[in-house]
């Protein structure tokens, strides 16, 4: 399951970049094919960190995991080239391995940033 469609790619990142990066010809214009490919890879990275602690893939995505998507893929569309991938795509992919390792992981005593809770309730409990 892709966690992300082009257009919330595009949405994400800018489009100019998604094109160069999608197409070895003139890099003006974007092709669907290799952005989908480097979209459907992102997201099997994500389920392949997160399957050891839940049930992949994710049925409702958040926030969080799109943004890890979308720097994913544009770092394997940056792979594509050959040579070495450049720093910045290379920093993205470390970034969202690291946030893939923590993902979903609670603190004790730490309130999780998209916790669900009653709306009587209040948001830090007092101890």
């Amino acid at each position: 399951m892709a966690y992300l469609t082009i257009a919330q790619l595009e949405a994400r990142k800018d489009a100019r970049e998604v094109a160069e990066l999608s197409n070895d010809e003139n890099g003006t214009t974007r092709v669907d094919a290799n952005v989908e490919a480097a979209i459907d890879d992102a997201s099997s990275a994500i389920d392949e960190a997160l399957a050891d602690r839940m049930d992949v893939p994710v049925p409702v995505p958040d926030g969080v995991i799109r943004r890890i998507c979308a720097d994913l893929a544009i770092y394997y569309l940056a792979a594509r080239r050959p040579g070495d991938i450049p720093e910045r795509f290379q920093s993205l992919y470390d970034k969202s391995m690291e946030a893939l390792a923590r993902y979903g992981i609670r603190e004790e005593g730490v309130q999780p940033p998209f916790a669900s809770r009653d709306d009587d309730e209040e948001p830090f409990p007092e101890e």
